[in-house]
């Protein structure tokens, strides 16, 4: 039997720059989802970073249905690292290409 994994993706934007490609940034951001969502709900949520511009946009695949929590758990991160920096979501979709579409990311 073949599960289809189903996913939400989140297209974020940080209002400071910094490289989102670094593994240090990618551990911060993972780490304040986790202090805001708890270990459990991030957990369930699943978030991943799959796509990241080079200076202040990302996108995060989410298990469907923890959306909202992960959108609401951005609203409240105010610091990255050490820098202070909001957390701005722009767009929800099923797929990256609607996303993209949708915001013109690209």
């Amino acid at each position: 039997m073949i599960l289809r994994r189903k996913s939400r993706y989140v297209l974020v934007e940080v209002s400071c720059k910094a490289d989102l490609n670094s593994s240090e940034i990618k551990k911060d951001v993972m780490l304040s989802l986790t202090k805001e969502l708890g270990g459990l709900g991030r957990l369930r949520a699943g978030p991943k970073i799959v796509w990241c511009d080079s200076d202040s946009r990302f996108i995060v695949r989410v298990n469907r249905g923890y959306e909202k929590a992960v959108v609401l758990a951005f609203a409240f991160i105010k610091k990255l690292g050490s820098v202070r920096a909001g957390f701005y979501t722009l767009g929800v979709s099923g797929s990256i290409r609607s996303l993209i579409e949708s915001c013109r990311v690209v």
